[in-house]
């Protein structure tokens, strides 16, 4: 049989294997447990975060007939049948590959059919936030209502690239980034399964290079195993071997020489760790580290919170930073934040990374002269502006009287009309007048023109705008009807900020003040001419044949 690589093996197969992720797969298996299964999920997070595999999980669970407090048995026919890809229940689809409007359309023709064997049919769509923007309206209908049998798993690293209308439609659930304690100690479990032997500041150091991500680490384990002998333990060094990284003492060697403006001894420690074979790409970024750290330890009272370290590595770095101010260290950062993306271009890395270890050494102890004249000219125009002005005594200067203003005729004054307020939004609006002449039916020649103000504004409230009809116009106010299974809309553009953008929009655009309500369809009462209004439009569909009209009691 093929080798397995480690990110395979141990990928997890329940919601308890799954590392760092709690507050999501507790809710998860409260949903199994007390039947409240949702038809759309979201998961977002970051690559390796574990979003496939709680996905496969879930897939697994809500097909388990025997369940165990909501993780899926393993040992039953359909868990069976699923773990070996025999059951074509859990359907996986690449987004990026199947991106078009066609492979979507199919996918709505195929939910139709129900569940070969388990008691749903669960659509995992990965990375989909490369679909196109077709497929997504394609999709839109199936994810608001699909059949009972179905559920849908989106699984994507953008969520900000979805439409407003998707989101809307599917419970979210936001994957954090592991941390360094969680992976490190889902490492140490797997390496007692497999009986290997490794250093603690090894696994911690394949934490820091992880970067958050479960997989990745993994991946940097299986690659360790390689480099020593069997029943031989991995050590530290066999980490940065493996990584192309320079040793922790050398980069307090390099860090310490920079900030004594020693180029000589910068320049021979650089080309010593070349010379060993390092990637100077990694030798930036962890300079870059180094300093960040510094700085942490300098502004922060309680760093170790944070920068997940030991008590003697963070009396180490307090040390070195104990002279060093705070706006050099904001340079350097800087500075090798530039020159990590100069090299990534360059046909010659080399030379700019010692250009640049020059200039960090030559770079002033205390205050840079950029920043002196900064401000110096902010310094300048707050004088220019009239905030700051010279204190100076001035002469006492007795006034003149002033002759009383000639008298003029009282005027009685005139009622003015009734005016109303709309809440401004962002700046002070001019206060508009109320129209009384104006219609529901003049609103309504004039929605287009709403809405597109409004997607000026702000984009996601044009979208949930979409969903709602114009109910009611009396008296200034307006009320916005939703239909069922859009209460979320309702809620959303209740609240206080869109509010407050919708009624600005209308009434600028209609030109008088107007009060905006967004409510249930069903909780409008019509009266008068809106119920006529209603009951001949609905003669008029359906015929007067088949309408019935029926008085309350």
């Amino acid at each position: 049989m093929s080798y397995i690589a480690l990110y395979r093996k141990w990928r997890p197969k329940t919601f308890e294997d799954v590392v760092g992720q709690e507050h999501i797969t507790t809710t998860l298996k409260n949903q199994i447990l007390f039947n409240r299964i949702a038809h759309a999920y979201l998961f977002s997070g970051t690559r390796g975060t574990g979003k496939t595999s709680t996905a496969k999980i879930f897939a697994r669970a809500v097909n388990c007939p025997h369940h165990i407090q909501g993780d899926p048995c393993h040992q039953c026919e359909v868990c069976k049948e699923i773990e070996s890809s025999g059951v074509m229940d859990i359907i996986e689809i690449d987004a990026a590959s199947n991106r078009g409007v066609d492979e979507i359309r199919d996918l709505r023709e195929r939910v139709k059919y129900p569940p070969s064997l388990g008691r749903y049919k669960v659509y995992i769509i990965d990375e989909v936030h490369m679909l196109t923007q077709e497929a997504f309206n394609a999709l839109l209908k199936t994810l608001e209502e699909p059949p009972k049998h179905v559920i849908f798993i989106l699984a994507t690293t953008e969520p900000h690239k979805l439409p407003a209308t998707i989101l809307s439609r599917c419970q979210r659930f936001d994957f954090k980034r592991v941390t360094l304690k969680d992976m490190v100690g889902r490492m140490e479990y797997i390496c007692r399964e497999m009986d290997i032997s490794i250093e603690e500041k090894a696994l911690e150091l394949i934490a820091k290079n992880a970067e958050g991500a479960m997989r990745d680490a993994l991946s940097i384990l299986d690659q360790c195993l390689s480099l020593v002998e069997e029943n031989q333990t991995i050590t530290y060094e066999n980490i940065t071997d493996t990584l192309g990284l320079a040793s922790e003492s050398w980069v307090y060697d390099i860090a310490g020489s920079i900030l004594k403006q020693d180029i000589r001894n910068t320049l021979s420690l650089l080309h010593e760790m070349m010379d060993n074979g390092k990637d100077i790409l990694q030798m930036v970024k962890q300079l870059r580290e180094h300093f960040r750290n510094l700085l942490m330890v300098k502004t922060l009272s309680q760093a170790e919170n944070i920068l997940e370290m030991t008590a003697e590595q963070i009396e180490s770095l307090k040390n070195q930073g104990e002279e060093i101010i705070e706006e050099r260290l904001f340079r350097f950062i800087d500075h090798l934040n530039q020159v990590e993306n100069k090299m990534k271009t360059t046909s010659q890395p080399v030379i700019i990374l010692e250009m640049e270890l020059i200039n960090l050494c030559k770079q002033p102890k205390g205050e840079s002269l950029e920043s002196l004249l900064e401000r110096i000219s902010i310094l300048e125009k707050k004088i220019q502006d009239g905030m700051v002005t010279q204190a100076s005594p001035s002469p006492r200067v007795t006034p003149t009287p002033t002759p009383p203003p000639p008298s003029r005729p009282k005027v009685q004054p005139t009622p003015s009309p009734t005016r109303t307020s709309v809440p401004p939004q962002g700046e002070e609006q001019e206060t508009l007048q109320r129209n009384d002449s104006l219609t529901k039916e003049n609103i309504q020649e004039k929605w287009g023109d709403i809405l597109r103000e409004v997607r000026k504004r702000k984009v996601s409230v044009e979208a949930l705008l979409k969903e709602g009809q114009l109910a009611q116009y009396d008296k200034g106010k307006l009320l916005l009807g939703f239909k069922e299974g859009f209460g979320f809309h309702q809620t959303a553009l209740s609240r206080k900020d869109n509010l407050g953008l919708l009624q600005q929009v209308i009434s600028q655009v209609m030109n008088s003040a107007i009060k905006v309500e967004c409510v249930m369809m069903d909780q409008i009462t019509f009266s008068g001419q809106e119920e006529v209004d209603i009951v001949d439009k609905t003669i008029e569909i359906f015929g007067e044949d088949v309408v019935e009209i029926v008085e309350e009691k």
